[in-house]
Parts: structure tokens; sequence; C-alpha cells
């Protein structure tokens, strides 16, 4: 009854005990033979029940037996004389059977018996021989302890009490009912703890402990000149002085008046009194769920030859609910069981037998839950009472007033909050583990068979391949599960990265055997997603009606469907993700990762990808790894693409790819057409971005397109908006969007204009202003008037560059100014913005007025530079003749002239004028 928890179950026995006194008609008599008294049979249960079994002990006559005759004697003698090494010689003399016999030992035997008894049982001493049935009977189970003690002992020395308590030691230990001997040893080890290094007081106290102990729960009494005997055996060990030190020290005492010694074992606390003080104080508001989640943890139940079959680890575990629970049981399955829950096993508590058949009921009617399975005991369980008692005994262990009032308490709580601990999981086990006799099992309002352990895990089976009817076929339990190991991450990103990037390749690239190429071949390839096409010659994703195991074409047809059918607003994964974890599928988060980017590229359509609103450029493995943590985050919008959108981004497309080649795939026109436009903007001039010289157009359009990152929002809805045009009206809107891209494409062009400009404005070479004539024909004409010994002697590095690279030939005006203002003001055209034109201006100007300058006032000018300098004016008053022509007219021009020649004439002849 102990063993299987049903110590409840003694009132029977006296019952029975109760019958045979009261029988009048005929006589009987009950009698129960037993190794040991009934209260030890209660040394692991809970107070109340050992206060029951000692009621029901006291109604019946206890008859102790202690084979302690001649003939058991007799026996250990001839037991230690074969065992006793040759050689060995007995030293027992018969003053020594005479002392045994004064002190009350062998008191049935006769001086001549005795002798030849310790003769015999040499070299065990007279106390230990003495002591020995007595021990196996009060601590052990009688013989087969004696002679197990016997055939192990070493006989090559004394064999003294101490060994006695050294070898029983441990069964007085667990000697922990009323009347107990756990409360002796525990004194005796306390006390020896005080003196570990004193080998003769250590005897002392061991041979002290096994004296004192009764052949029942009382104590025997010890005399001093006992003790004496007893610990000097056969050679005097000074035992008189050993004994005055453990006095003086307090770890033996001596009551003088009747002339007793025991150990000293300390105040006395009465444990079990304010054990029942503190299960008082818990009363009716105990909570006892929370302890036995935390004590008696339901076990967890797999369904083996399920999760064999379809290569998964599914588990179930369990609560425990008490009675207001389980009579609200469809609001405790809505929040206890997640929608990524394998199932769960209720176990319902029932104190009585109302409560029970309340819990039959609730677990006869409820089906709405399809992965929740009933435990029913079959009889009330007291568990209130032991599991108070846990707590009680907790409790007291934490109240360190009493702790401290005796060293030995907390060992002693601590037994007694195991012991009882022990007996309630027994109670538990009776409600979680099944059995002929245990608790009743129910699934969807049916009693499932539950007779042993393995039959419920086959039951289980069953009713997870009902629940979990489309779990796909994935044999990789390492990827296949809720959370993967890190180093199995890696590898997913790995093989993630390659579903993204090497899409169409045999094994995606993967080569070697590393964990990345097994997911990729237990989740892609073995399960038909990933196939080459016989026809194209090409490997690719499948359809779902071409896979063959149902649980995966369901889950791969649920992801088509997720990201193929569009919809007015966006969708957050979770909702994916919840279903696919939900029966029938049941998912495992592990292969999430890798079948969502696996769809992604097999049903690439018109989504717009979405993190926290913000659109998503490019999908990365360390995106899909988060799409999966954090799929409330992310949102996914399809779109509806018809004919007109359609031509709209073909039409957007093939003016941002700026390739020859422009067609793209009906199902990504989306992303192609915002990549494009990524891939456009980051090749225009900064320029583009920060010149107010933009049309109304221009400038709206350039403001969309650098503020709007959902390409959905951009071209359906922002742009039309921005250009005042119709998505309706493609080819309206992408004309107008045709014009603002050759705009902000030309603002570097427009730079390079104005400063071509400047150049032909500050350059004299006497060209005529009508004549089509090129900047870099005119820069390299001017460059001409100055020869190389007057660039070498200018000081000037600036200027001297500025000649050189004027003298050089260039394919284009544009390279020309590019190199002009690299060096005037260290930027190209292309990194100007509007304010550059004027500081080239400046710079130019400056720079060739200086030259010029330098050039009329160089000392001694060579034949070369006089001819470029005449050049220079000559083209100087060229170009001021034409002005003066503008403005007066051509004849009138003419008569200036010549008047001018007249003038420089007569003053050079000396004629006054």
């Amino acid at each position: 009854m102990v063993a299987e928890g049903r110590g409840d179950e003694l009132a029977e026995i006296q019952l029975l005990a109760e019958i045979a006194s009261r029988t009048k008609a005929f006589p009987i008599t009950f009698c129960a033979i037993l190794h040991q008294g009934l209260s030890h049979y209660a040394s692991g249960l809970p107070q109340a029940i050992r206060s029951n079994w000692k009621k029901i002990e006291g109604r019946f006559e206890t008859i102790q037996y202690v084979d302690d005759s001649k003939e058991i004697y007799r026996l250990v003698g001839e037991v230690l004389q074969s065992r006793r090494p040759d050689g060995t010689t007995s030293k027992t003399k018969q003053s020594i059977a005479k002392k045994c016999l004064s002190l009350g030992l062998f008191s049935d035997f006769k001086i001549r018996d005795l002798s030849t008894l310790l003769m015999s049982a040499y070299p065990m001493e007279p106390a230990a021989l003495y002591l020995l049935p007595r021990v196996s009977a009060r601590v052990a189970q009688n013989e087969r302890t004696l002679f197990s003690f016997l055939y192990n002992c070493d006989l090559s020395g004394p064999v003294r009490v101490s060994d006695l308590y050294d070898f029983f030691a441990p069964a007085m230990r667990a000697d922990t009912a009323v009347g107990g001997t756990y409360r002796q040893w525990l004194e005796t080890e306390s006390a020896i703890s005080k003196i570990p290094d004193d080998e003769g007081a250590v005897s002392a106290l061991k041979t002290a402990c096994l004296l004192g102990l009764g052949t029942s729960g009382a104590r025997s009494r010890t005399t001093v000149q006992l003790m004496k005997f007893a610990v000097d055996g056969y050679k005097p060990k000074q035992a008189d002085k050993t004994l005055r030190d453990l006095f003086g020290r307090k770890l033996l005492l001596h009551r003088v008046h009747n002339d007793d010694v025991s150990v000293w074992h300390g105040t006395d606390l009465d444990l079990r009194g304010r054990l029942d003080e503190e299960r008082a104080k818990l009363g009716t508001d105990f909570d006892l769920v929370t302890l036995l989640n935390r004590e008696a943890s339901p076990p967890v139940w797999k369904p083996v030859e399920y999760n064999d079959t379809h290569c998964i680890r599914r588990f179930l575990p369990g609560s425990y609910l008490n009675k207001d629970q389980f009579n609200g049981i469809e609001s405790w399955a809505l929040t206890s069981i997640g929608h990524d829950s394998d199932g769960h096993i209720a176990y319902l508590l029932a104190d009585t037998e109302d409560d029970l058949a309340a819990a039959e009921r609730v677990a006869a009617k409820t089906k709405s839950e399809e992965r929740l399975v009933f435990a029913v005991p079959c009889e009330p369980l007291p568990l209130r009472d032991a599991a108070i008692e846990v707590r009680a005994l907790q409790r007291m262990q934490q109240d360190n007033e009493l702790v401290e009032s005796d060293p030995i308490a907390l060992s002693e709580l601590q037994q007694m909050t195991d012991d009882a601990l022990e007996h309630l999981q027994k109670l538990i086990d009776r409600l979680v583990t099944p059995s002929s006799s245990g608790a009743k099992w129910f699934h969807a309002g049916k009693q499932i068979d539950a007779s042993n352990s393995r039959q419920l895990r086959n039951s289980l089976s069953e009713i997870m391949a009902s629940v979990f009817s489309k779990t796909p076929m994935i044999n990789n339990e390492m990827i296949n599960r809720r959370k993967p190991s890190p180093a199995l991450v890696n590898a997913r990103k790995k093989l993630t990265m390659a579903i993204l990037e090497r899409h169409g390749r045999q094994r995606l690239g993967l080569e070697g055997f590393f964990p990345d190429r097994s997911m990729f071949n237990t989740v892609l390839l073995h399960t038909g997603l990933y196939r080459k096409d016989d026809a194209s010659d090409r490997w690719s994703y499948v359809h779902e009606k071409s896979l063959k195991d149902p649980g995966m074409k369901a889950v791969w047809g649920a992801f088509r469907k997720f990201l193929t059918e569009a919809s007015e607003r966006p969708a957050t994964f979770k909702a994916l993700f919840d279903k696919l974890q939900s029966p029938p599928f049941g998912l495992r988060l592990g292969v999430m990762p890798i079948l969502l980017a696996a769809a992604l590229r097999a049903f690439p359509s018109a989504i717009s990808l979405m993190h926290k609103g913000k659109y998503l450029n490019d999908v990365l493995p360390s995106d899909i790894e988060n799409i999966c943590k954090f799929p409330k985050e992310y949102q996914i919008l399809v779109l509806d693409i018809d004919t007109s959108k359609q031509k709209l981004l073909r039409g957007l497309y093939k003016h941002f790819s700026k390739v020859a080649n422009y067609e793209i795939e009906e199902n990504d026109l989306v992303r192609h057409c915002f990549d494009a436009l990524e891939a456009w903007k980051h090749q225009l001039p900064p320029a583009a971005f920060t010149t107010g010289r933009l049309s109304k157009d221009t400038d709206a359009f350039r403001a969309t397109i650098t503020r709007v990152n959902d390409p959905v929002q951009l071209f359906f809805t922002e742009l039309p908006r921005a250009l005042s045009k119709s998505v309706d009206k493609p080819k309206s809107l992408i004309n107008a969007i045709q014009r603002c891209v050759d705009e902000l494409e030309n603002v570097a062009s427009s730079y390079t204009d104005q400063a071509s400009e400047i150049v032909r404005a500050s350059l004299t070479v006497g060209s005529d202003p009508g004549e089509n004539v090129s900047v870099r024909v005119i820069a390299k004409q001017w460059a001409s008037y100055f020869p190389g010994q007057f660039t070498e002697k200018l000081s000037d590095g600036v200027a001297k560059g500025l000649l050189s690279r004027m003298s050089l030939d260039y394919e284009s005006d544009s390279l020309l100014i590019d190199s002009l203002a690299s060096l005037l003001v260290k930027k190209s055209v292309r990194r100007w913005d509007d304010s550059m034109a004027a500081a080239f201006d400046r710079e130019f100007t400056a720079y060739v007025s200086k030259i010029e300058n330098s050039a009329r006032t160089f000392p001694a000018p060579t034949p070369q530079l006089q001819e470029g300098l005449s050049r220079l004016v000559l083209g100087r008053m060229q170009e001021l003749y034409n002005q003066l022509s503008d403005l007066v007219g051509e004849d009138d021009a003419k008569a200036m002239l010549e008047q001018i020649n007249s003038m420089t004439g007569a003053k050079r002849d000396g004629v006054p004028q």
C-alpha cells in the first residue's frame, strides 16, 4: 500500500481487527507477521497518515521477536570461525565471560558455554557479538543483514561495536518512522562532527549509540562499566580517559542517579507538533496546483510510433487542473494551449467523490479542442493533505529561529521533507502513470486505452496522426524542430543564401557534405520541391500538384496562395506561420525559413514586402530569419496587376534600366522596376538632387522618388499624383516621367554648357562669332600663343597647368571642361552644384587675365611670344571692332577705324592734331 501511494487504506486493517475482537459467536485471532513495527512502514507518509497508522498500531498487541537465542549465536560463531584467518588464536579467557554475565550480557548462557561461544566468535569483541542480532532486528531485515555483515567484515583485526555502527548506519539513517533510529544516528553524527580526528572518542560515541538502542522505540540503559567494557574490548584502550573527555566536552551525558550513559542530543524540539501548527496556518487557501507544478511536475508524453513514422518529435506536456479550472475548461484551453502546441494532457485533481464525478463529466463532454487529453483518477486522491505537509515542512526549514535552536533540526526537517515529497509523488503517480487500475484517459469525449505506458503512447500516436494529418515528411530531426541549435541556424542561413542567389543551379551550388547540404537534401530535394525539369534541362521548384507527400503538398500550396493571391490590405506573416504551425499542418518553425525562401523564389509575384511599414529593398538571409522570428513586424501586399499597370511597369523599366533587352517576368514586375529605379538614382549626378533649376514637374518627381520607399505606393499612387496623371493612362504618365528623367540626367550637361560659354567669352582668338568652333579648338589656339619658354618660367602652378591642359587634344568639349574644372575648382562637372559655375567663371577669368598680363610684361620676349601676343591683340581688336559694328553700324565703324589710323599716323609723323 505504501509503495502504491495507498497509505490511507490501512483503515481496512483496523476494520478487520475490530471484527476479530468483537466477534462473540466464534473466536477469531487476527495476527499480522511483520519484519518491523507497523509504524515503520509509514516512514515516508505524511504526518496525518502517520498519525492514523500510529493509532491503528496501538489497537494491536505488539510481540517483539528478537532472535538472540543460543542457536543464532552458535551460527554466528561458526561463520566467524570458518572465515577466521589461519594462525589466529583466541585470547578469550573465562574472566571475560564472567564480566559479560556480571554486566547483564548473554544472561541465558552459562560461563562454560559463553566461554566457548566467545572463543569461536573471536576476533569479534563480546559487546559487538551481543549487539549484532539485536541491531539487525531493530534497523534491518534480521538474518539477511546479520549474515551479510558476517561475510563482509574484516577478521584480520578485532571486530568492534564501532564496526557494527558503520555497517548499519545507512539503515539507521533511513529509519525515519516514529520510534525509528534516525534521530539517534543524527545525534551521533552531530557529536562525531565535533571531534572527527579523535579515533578513540569517535569509536566511543558509536558504541554509546548502539548500546542505547532498545528492541523497540525506547532507549536502553547503558552503565558506565558497560561502556568501559564495550570500548576496551579485548585490548584496554584507556576507556576511562576517553569517557572523561567526552563527559567533559558534553558529547556524552552521564546521568549519575541511575548510572545511564547516552549521546548528548541537545534540546528536544517537538517538530511534529510544530508541523501540525504550520499545516493549520495554511488552511483552505492553499494553492495545490502551484505546489504540484513546482514539486511534482507532470511528465511529458511522446507519441513514439507517430514520431518515428512522420520523422518529427512531437510531445504532450501536462498541467494539473483543480475543480474551478476544469469547470471552465473551454476558457482554460484557449489561454493555455498555443497555436503551435502539439497537444496537452490535463490531469484533473479530485479530492472527493463529487469532484471525481464532475471531472469525469467534463472529460466526457469536452470535444472542442482536439489536442486536449484528460486524465481522471479512478478514485479520490488525498493530494491536498500531502501537499500541505510538504509546504509546511518547507516553511519550517525557512524559519531561521527554529533551525538555529537545534543543530540537528535542519537535517531532520530535510529528511521529513524528503519523505513527504516521496509520498506526494506516489500519490501523483497514481494519476499520471498509466496502469490497469490507474487513471482514466479521455480524448474527444471518449475513453482511450491507457492500461500501461506503451498503450498510452500508442493511443497518443493515433491521436497525433488524426490531428496533424497534413504534416510534411521531412526526415531531418536536427532542423525539423521548434528551435534548432545555433550551429544549425548558421547552416540554415547558408542554405537560404543559396536559395536566394543560386536558384536554378544543381544542388543550388552547394558542395561537400556539410549541414547546409544535408538540409537541402532533406527539405528540398528528397521532398520533391526542387527538381530538374527534363524538358528545359533546368532545376526549378514545382507546383504543389506535382508533389507526392500530401502534407508537403498542403504546406506548399499554403505558401503559394499566400504569396500570389492578391489582396487589398497587407497581411502579416504571423497569420501564415500560425496557420502552418497549427493543426492539421503542425509545421516546425525550424524549417520555416527554408520553405519561405524557396517559396519567394518559386512564386515571385507583384508583392510589396515591408518591415514595420517600410519597404524591404532587398531580401537577405538575415531578413528571412527575422521574418520567421518576428512575423508580426513584417507585412506583405500582393497586387492585382491589370493591363494598364503592366504597361506602366514595363514602360518604367524600359526607361530606368537603360538596356536594350528589357523583357522581365510578368510576376516580378514591381521589384524589377523598383530595383531599376534605385540603380538609375545611384548613377545620377549629385546636383540632380540639389539643383533648384528644375521645372515644376521634375521637381515634384524628384521629391517623390526620394521620399517614397514603397514601390506600390510610388508607382501607382504617388508618382501619378505628383505629375497630375492617371494610372489608367500609362502612356501619358510614362511620357511625363521620361521628361523628368531626361531633365535630371541633363543637369550636369547644363553645367558643362555654362562652363563652355565662360571659356568662349574669356579667350580671345579672333574667331568669327557666327562660326561654330568647338571650345577645345579655341582653347588650344589660345594656348598656342604662349611658347614653351614662357610657360616654363611661370611661377604659378595653376596657371602653368591651365596652359598645359588647354594644349592637349581632347575627344570632346566636355572632357576639356571636366579637366579645367578639376584644376580650378577641384571638382568635376558631375559633382557641381548651382554655385560652382560662378566659381569656375571667377577662377578661369582671373587666370586667363593673369597669363596674358604676364606675357605682356615678360622681359626680352622671344619672336614666338611677340607673334603670339600680336595675334592675341589682333583677336582682341577684332572682337572690339565687332562690338563697335553692332553698336554704330558697319560704315560708321569703318570710318571710326580710319579716323583712328589717321590719328595714329599723324602722331607718329609729328603732325599736331
